[in-house]
């Protein structure tokens, strides 16, 4: 079903359904949300599009902005899309603060709560950071 997607121009499946062949989509390069994997095979079928969906616990609308990966999904507001793109590189960065030292040889609660607060940190004054970018145009 991903490579049909794929074949009319689109660009990620969010469906209400289960899905499968996960690790396939990801070697074409096509991103998927499913509520869930199965191993079955079966005929596909695609009945509607472009239609609203719930899909982990909210509502996805034709056009909406969305961010996820295969664990989850979410919609960003179109008029902050560009505050979240200036934000996410630190964000990034402040993720594998957390992940560098948790891949250390020994780790205690201590360290954990230090890198957490420069991750935090991180994140804060990237958004102060952006607020004031955008405020000087």
């Amino acid at each position: 079903m991903c490579t049909t997607c794929k074949s009319f121009g689109e660009v990620e499946l969010v469906t209400n359904r289960a899905g499968r062949s996960v690790e396939q989509a990801r070697q074409i390069s096509f991103h998927m949300f499913t509520n869930g994997t199965i191993c079955a095979y079966g005929y596909s079928s695609i009945p509607q599009v472009h239609i609203p969906v719930h899909v982990g616990g909210i509502a996805i609308y034709p056009d909406d902005l969305m961010h996820g990966n295969y664990n989850e999904v979410t919609t960003i507001p179109k008029e902050i899309a560009v505050e979240v793109a200036d934000i996410s590189d630190a964000h990034i960065t402040a993720e594998k603060i957390i992940i560098k030292a948790m891949r250390r040889t020994t780790n205690d609660l201590r360290l954990l709560g230090e890198f957490q607060m420069e991750s935090k940190s991180q994140i804060e004054n990237s958004a102060h950071g952006s607020r004031a970018q955008r405020n000087r145009f």
